[in-house]
């Protein structure tokens, strides 16, 4: 993913609904709560979280 690409960004973890960071040197999506990993499209990697982040929009990866 090339730094300033636009992407859709699965804005809250389904968890607990923390705010998702873009990782880019795992090229995934992290949340920095509890640790929950999501792919490129929103798929689950690792939990605690049970299910896919579904709620997305355009966002800008700076990394």
């Amino acid at each position: 993913m090339k730094k300033g690409s636009s992407t859709p960004c699965p804005l809250r973890c389904p968890h607990l609904g923390c705010q998702l960071s873009w990782n880019p040197g795992e090229k995934s999506w992290d949340c920095p709560c509890h640790g929950s990993r999501f792919d490129y499209d929103g798929n689950l990697l690792s939990g605690p979280a049970q299910i896919p982040a579904s709620g997305s929009s355009a966002d800008t990866i700076d990394g």
